[in-house]
């Protein structure tokens, strides 16, 4: 005789197999794939070099697309509009997408480049740098931390792998010390009267080296960040324009949860960076990443 409940095993299993697989993480090559056809189709007239610290632009961007979603009845209004035909409801959707491979795009361009400059730059141009990073920063720390104009320039500053961040950083401390000459000549430790022209000088040999170098997948990611950051800052936009004002009873609350990708980045770079870690692990075949710090995992 056969029972109702022999076959219960069969059932449960096949429950197990329909249920549904998590979405990507954000800063995963899964998330990347999902829009890579779309980044790469986007023509170079439309694309904007980013002029802020993407992976962190990526992580405001999440947060605030995270506070929506996660929010039922500001959602439920928010696509009550799109309804309308005012704006396309798979906005919020494609803009998480974006901010997540976002993430990761920049994650690949510095792990590129690193790898098509090691050994470009002379050895005695970055012992140089290194040196002239070390005492300047140093000097730099001490006394702009709380700087209204150059604190937070100060405070984004990091050892993260890449001559041209390098150079690049060089190349601010050069001009902190132009704008605060008065300043940086009291300190009796770090202070060097040549240190200015040096850094110049070197982040000029650094750049030399790396224009000569070129590097073929190292501007194929140059293209992708300055792509997926267009549709990025597009989306978000349009999403946060549209939320601000489902919100606008209680201005403060809308541009708290929905806050400009730019003045968030500039007014609290060190909060964020202390969610990130610095050095994302070393990865050799671009199939693994370190994911971004999240406040929330959910993606829908």
């Amino acid at each position: 005789m056969t029972h109702a409940h022999s076959k219960q095993p069969e059932t449960q299993g096949a429950q197990r197999t329909a249920r549904p697989t998590s979405p990507p993480m954000p800063g995963s090559i899964e998330i990347w794939k999902l829009v890579e056809a779309e980044v790469d189709a986007l023509p170079a007239a439309d694309a904007v070099a980013p002029r802020v610290d993407l992976q962190a632009a990526a992580e405001v961007a999440l947060h605030a697309l995270d506070a929506l979603t996660d929010d039922a009845a500001l959602l439920a209004r928010f696509h009550a509009v799109c309804a309308t035909g005012e704006l396309d409801g798979a906005v919020v959707t494609r803009a998480q997408r974006y901010a997540g491979a976002a993430w990761y795009a920049r994650h690949r361009q510095l792990q590129v480049e690193a790898a098509a400059t090691a050994g470009v730059v002379p050895e005695a141009v970055l012992t140089r740098a290194d040196e002239l990073y070390s005492r300047m920063h140093g000097l730099a720390s001490y006394h702009f931390k709380d700087d209204s104009e150059f604190g937070a320039v100060v405070a984004a500053m990091n050892r993260a792998p890449g001559h041209r961040k390098m150079a690049n950083q060089l190349l601010s401390l050069s001009e902190i010390y132009a704008q605060r000459a008065e300043r940086v000549a009291t300190d009796p430790v770090n202070y060097r009267a040549t240190d200015q022209r040096d850094a110049r000088k070197v982040a000029g040999e650094i750049i030399k080296a790396l224009t000569e170098q070129g590097d073929a997948e190292a501007e194929l990611w140059r293209a992708r960040v300055s792509r997926v950051w267009s549709l990025l800052l597009r989306a978000y936009d349009e999403t946060a324009a549209l939320a601000r004002w489902l919100l606008r009873a209680e201005p403060e609350r809308a541009q708290t949860m929905f806050p400009s990708i730019f003045a968030e980045i500039r007014s609290a770079p060190v909060a964020r960076k202390a969610e990130t870690p610095a050095n994302p692990a070393p990865v050799t075949d671009g199939s693994a990443v370190v994911a971004p710090a999240r406040r929330k995992s959910r993606r829908r």
